[in-house]
């Protein structure tokens, strides 16, 4: 939890300047107001040019907001993991309904905006009805050339489309919508690109990198775009996914400072280049947070002249400094089923691979069978295999280890937060695997998981050399 609530904060770092009805008045460009049902969190997050803001609904759902925009943009609203995108006007009041459980379902949407509203709703309905079918077409197997050319029909067909609602709409809206037909498509192709790769099918016609290659990674004016930012992040991860398979030494902080690097060599636009490491930042360190992040950062320092994004992940990684590889391990504490009490330093001595699990976490327990498997090939070797529960409910613990022939030490975190391991090593998700030295160091304190293969045993090869 305390990882996902530290993300939720880095996401609001260049918080919007936007005043709901209780706020303080400041000059009015645009408002933006309505209501929205459905919406049991009683909020929603509210982005615009990269900067969000959680907006409150009163107690009847209703919103409003006043923005000061000189130019038309872009803007999004989220709740309950849905987003729709829209565009505002400047010196509008735009009105709409929203759904909060349903974000499409847009209604009675009124203001100088209202077509743009409502060409971006229809639009996005279309797109996800077509991406089913891409996802079918991918699933198939359909031939590149086939493939392409439907891809192809559909972005001619949307920009017809477009150029025939011309005279409603302004100059840089068109632009903007052609050039999303134009990421959205190379973003197509890409993605069949990577299916074929997984599937052995390594050779395309030279249409598909030729449309690729051809779109522009620095293009300020569709910066914001989420097309432009979905093509950028696949294109990023397609080439530093070329880079780890290469690699004999693989890790996902590995892939993730690749695709920094990607970032930095493809990109020349400061401000392109601050959008997307932005956009790529929260889900590195959701899923990287807790290992050592000094390369990645000095390469971020290397590139990007954003200091507030670098000072924000610089922040960030300074919580887990102590659970870099090297470090003392954190002396958490747990006990048994008779409720013994033990400590990690009581291993002190052997090297210890802990698993943090709970009985309702289904991956969890996916893990079990390979986990066995580890500990019965390293039984009688310098490790100790300890599983520590982080359940609630010490009943369902403890019917959990009466039901199933679990192996290793099987413990319960300590009810002291403070001596937790959830506390201790900022446990966000799990499972989680910790690697700890006969030194009582750090090797890891995000190890591969059992199921690994190769990965987690030639760890566990080298702590036995050593």
């Amino acid at each position: 939890m305390m990882l996902r609530i530290t993300v939720w904060l880095f996401l609001c770092i260049l918080s919007l300047s936007v005043t709901a009805q209780s706020g303080k008045k400041r000059t009015i460009a645009t408002t933006f107001k309505g209501t929205m049902t459905n919406a049991p969190r009683g909020f929603f997050i509210f982005d615009i040019l990269g900067k969000s803001d959680t907006v409150k609904l009163n107690k009847e759902g209703q919103f409003e907001l006043n923005i000061e925009q000189h130019s038309a943009n872009y803007f999004s609203i989220e709740s309950n993991r849905q987003s729709i995108q829209f565009y505002l006007l400047p010196y509008d009041t735009v009105s709409v309904t929203l759904n909060g459980s349903n974000m499409i379902d847009v209604k009675e949407v009124k203001g100088k905006s209202a077509p743009y509203i409502n060409y971006l709703i229809k639009k996005q309905r279309a797109d996800r009805m077509f991406q089913t079918q891409v996802n079918q077409l991918l699933a198939a197997g359909m031939a590149a050339d086939g493939f392409y050319n439907k891809v192809d029909s559909v972005r001619n067909a949307r920009i017809t489309a477009l150029t025939a609602e011309k005279a409603q709409f302004i100059e840089p809206f068109i632009e903007s919508e052609t050039k999303s037909a134009d990421y959205q498509m190379a973003n197509q192709l890409m993605a069949y690109k990577s299916q074929n790769n997984k599937d052995g099918k390594g050779v395309f016609p030279a249409s598909f990198d030729s449309y690729i290659n051809q779109q522009n990674l620095n293009d300020e004016n569709v910066s914001y775009l989420k097309e432009y930012i979905s093509f950028m992040q696949n294109f990023v991860s397609q080439k530093a996914l070329a880079r780890y398979y290469a690699s004999p030494q693989r890790s996902v902080l590995m892939y993730y400072e690749a695709m920094v690097d990607e970032v930095c060599k493809h990109i020349t636009s400061e401000k392109n280049k601050s959008i997307l490491l932005s956009e790529l930042m929260p889900q590195i360190l959701k899923e990287v947070g807790t290992q050592d992040l000094t390369k990645l950062i000095s390469r971020l320092e290397e590139c990007s002249k954003d200091e507030k994004l670098v000072q924000s992940v610089k922040r960030f990684a300074a919580q887990y400094e102590h659970l870099y590889p090297g470090k003392p391990a954190p002396d958490a504490v747990a006990f048994d089923l008779a409720g013994k009490i033990y400590k990690l330093s009581d291993f002190k001595g052997k090297a210890i691979y802990i698993d943090v699990w709970a009985t309702w976490c289904g991956p969890c327990k996916r893990e079990i069978p390979h986990l066995k498997t580890l500990e019965a090939e390293y039984h009688g070797k310098n490790i100790e295999f300890i599983s520590i529960s982080t359940d609630k409910d010490m009943n369902a613990w403890k019917k959990f280890l009466e039901s199933q022939e679990m192996s290793g030490l099987q413990l319960h975190q300590s009810d002291n937060p403070q001596e937790s391991m959830s506390y201790l090593y900022m446990v966000n998700s799990i499972p989680r695997f910790i690697l700890i030295d006969k030194n009582g160091r750090i090797v890891s304190s995000d190890a591969p998981r059992p199921s690994s293969g190769e990965q987690i045993r030639n760890m566990l090869n080298q702590l036995i050399v050593d």
